[in-house]
């Protein structure tokens, strides 16, 4: 492949790419296009670097166009590229695309050719698909030895390439919404004002956010690999660690979104006790035997210790503990938090109390001290409302079955309460940077303050 040299024109980048393919011993001209790109380097990956503060060449100003330019993707960042449709499919075929900066894209035969390839493989929309391997050419370069190798076909070849490059955007778009959470809150932070404006834009209603991320984790659970990677074990086996690192990003961009956004009403804490225990701590998976190799059993670890801590921050018992009495009322003041939600109350509890051990342990002692706090509030009444009778009956016609029998099961050497705190506080890539480092984690964050403070607070 050889590049010529970039002309700059304003915000936008020119440069031509021309790719050989070498047939019998000769070398060919495939195709010859022109890259331009509104904003140069801005990929997801990029944008992310940027938030986080592992670049520092970056202005606010420029921060906010490039997430601005992508406003509608990070309003739909479970499906980003699209799926493959008719009108797309025609347009790419027309020769002519125009995106949506209004540029006006030319493309040659052999620039169609990948653009379908790549939009069959992934399943992903035509045009996108094309965004997608430009992207890939300015950010990356095709590999020196592109379409040099005898036995495979430069589809293939650039489809191998360009997979990895789509999966990591992917990844990093998701990932975009932890540094804009977290750097929503520090005032003194130089893009501080750019994520309040842009997440009020982006998420409209954070308790639907919540929700539709938890849909959408429990959705990668089951979801199936594309038809184009079925029969490739080593595709497919690909595929699921991606899959599996977008349930792991999902469930940081929850954690974050909890604690900074939505409220914990009774409806979405329940949802996401359901979620987690209808999974397993993320045990439960469609494809759990492409997950057997060291990087899959540590994806998977990291999932469990991330539920272990989402479930017990949106019990918010900081807020339990501060509170002198719980309200227990037929219409409680407010009604955001979980606690004025009696129905709720008892699913959850059906749920925790149903696994007291291992992985659990963590979540299940926390429930303990909210049912015990609950029990106590309710025994302050002179009487009790009929909206809270069903959950009463349960954790106060026998205590002692209830908060202190629970309480007694926590602390059960036989349960691993202990040892599962040990392995989450010094072994585990949420809290330990080195083990982040030495397992290479796909965790986003590591080590954080409100890690800790949510386990040892």
């Amino acid at each position: 492949m050889d590049v010529e040299t970039r002309i700059g024109h304003g915000r936008r980048t020119v440069r031509k790419i021309y790719i050989h393919r070498r047939v019998r011993g000769d070398s060919f001209i495939l195709s010859t296009f022109t890259d331009l790109c509104l904003f140069p380097l801005s990929t997801y990956q990029y944008i992310y670097d940027v938030l986080s503060g592992q670049l520092d060449h970056c202005s606010p100003s420029d921060a906010e166009k490039y997430l601005s330019a992508r406003e509608d993707r990070f309003k739909n960042p479970f499906e980003p590229f699209g799926k493959p449709s008719s009108a797309s499919r025609t347009k790419v075929g027309s020769g002519s695309v125009t995106l949506q900066d209004g540029v006006v894209v030319k493309l040659e035969d052999a620039e169609k050719e990948f653009t379908f390839a790549i939009s069959t493989a992934l399943e992903i929309d035509e045009i996108q698909a094309l965004v997608l391997f430009r992207a890939y050419i300015y950010d990356r370069g095709l590999p020196e030895d592109i379409g040099r190798k005898p036995d495979s076909s430069l589809v293939t070849e650039v489809l191998d390439a360009v997979t990895p490059f789509y999966f990591s955007e992917r990844l990093a778009l998701l990932r975009t919404f932890i540094p804009l959470l977290r750097t929503r809150e520090e005032p003194e932070n130089a893009f501080c004002s750019v994520a309040t404006a842009f997440l009020a834009r982006a998420i409209t209603n954070p308790a639907t956010f919540a929700s539709s991320l938890v849909d959408e984790y429990i959705a990668r659970t089951r979801q199936k690999p594309p038809a184009a990677m079925i029969g490739d074990r080593q595709k497919t086996a690909l595929w699921q660690k991606q899959c599996s690192k977008e349930q792991l990003t999902l469930l940081e961009v929850l954690f974050w979104t909890m604690w900074s956004s939505s409220p914990c009403s009774g409806s979405i804490v329940e949802r996401i006790f359901t979620a987690a225990y209808d999974t397993d701590f993320g045990r439960k998976q469609r494809n759990s035997t492409l997950l057997l190799d060291e990087e899959g059993v540590q994806i998977q670890h990291d999932i469990s210790a991330l539920w272990s801590l989402v479930t017990i921050e949106v019990l918010e018992l900081e807020t339990i503990a501060a509170t002198e009495s719980i309200e227990i009322s037929a219409s409680p003041v407010n009604q955001d938090f979980y606690t004025s939600s009696p129905d709720m109350l008892l699913k959850i509890h059906k749920l925790v109390a149903s696994r007291p051990s291992d992985e659990y342990a963590c979540t299940h002692l926390a429930w303990t001290f909210v049912i015990d706090r609950v029990a106590t509030s309710a025994q302050q009444l002179k009487q009790i409302p009929d909206s809270y009778r069903a959950l009463l009956d349960v954790i106060l016609s026998s205590r002692e079955m209830a908060a202190q029998s629970m309480k007694y099961a926590a602390l059960n050497p036989e349960n691993g309460l202990f040892g599962a705190l040990l392995t989450l506080l010094t072994n585990t890539p949420l809290f330990v940077t080195s083990v982040s480092l030495r397992t290479d984690s796909a965790i986003s964050s590591s080590n954080t303050v409100a890690f800790r403070s949510i386990l040892k607070g």
